[in-house]
């Protein structure tokens, strides 16, 4: 889920390193580079799981990964909206499509059909999660902002189900012919 960031996003968080320096964690008036970079990069993957999410509920005819995509749906829906929100209020922008990478991942999702669509949906999800709570994790351990480490902290159990999900998914969809 690597996105790059945009170039105001960078100036302000260069800015708010240069205005830092010395202290090594602030309260919920200060972002560091992660805390800029997490933030877009989450509302970017909540981007994905939605519309992944859609893709999966027009293409997919097994239930367990039909439960997946609504589940997603939902829980990244609600994300974005709260990650918008603390990204808004620290004046930085707020992504409204996924990355290159993703929206390329979507491509290729959205190009299967049958029991092929569902393990490559499920098989996808499964990484994606995986790699998501690595960098929500790092987020709490080194995020400097409260606000932005609050909602990865809040993250991290949904995350950890979606995963949970993921996998059961893909499970059933690997034991169906």
């Amino acid at each position: 889920m690597k996105a790059l960031i945009t170039g105001a996003a960078a100036i302000a968080a260069l800015l708010t390193l240069v205005g830092s320096a010395g202290s090594s964690r602030s309260t919920a008036t200060t972002l560091n580079a992660l805390d800029v970079t997490n933030l877009s990069t989450s509302m970017q993957g909540d981007l994905f799981e939605v519309v992944g999410g859609q893709i999966a509920l027009t293409h997919s005819k097994t239930p367990a990964v039909r439960k997946l995509a609504a589940r997603l749906i939902l829980d990244h829906s609600k994300a974005y909206k709260e990650s918008a929100t603390v990204a808004k209020a620290f004046h930085l922008g707020v992504p409204t499509v996924p990355s290159p990478s993703q929206r390329w991942e979507l491509r290729v999702v959205n190009g299967f059909t049958g029991n092929t669509f569902d393990r490559a949906y499920a098989t996808l999800e499964v990484a994606d999660h995986t790699q998501d709570i690595m960098e929500t994790k790092n987020e709490v351990k080194r995020g400097w902002n409260e606000s932005v480490r609050r909602l990865a902290r809040l993250d991290l159990p949904v995350l950890k189900m979606h995963l949970a999900m993921s996998v059961q998914a893909s499970k059933v969809a690997f034991s169906t012919s």
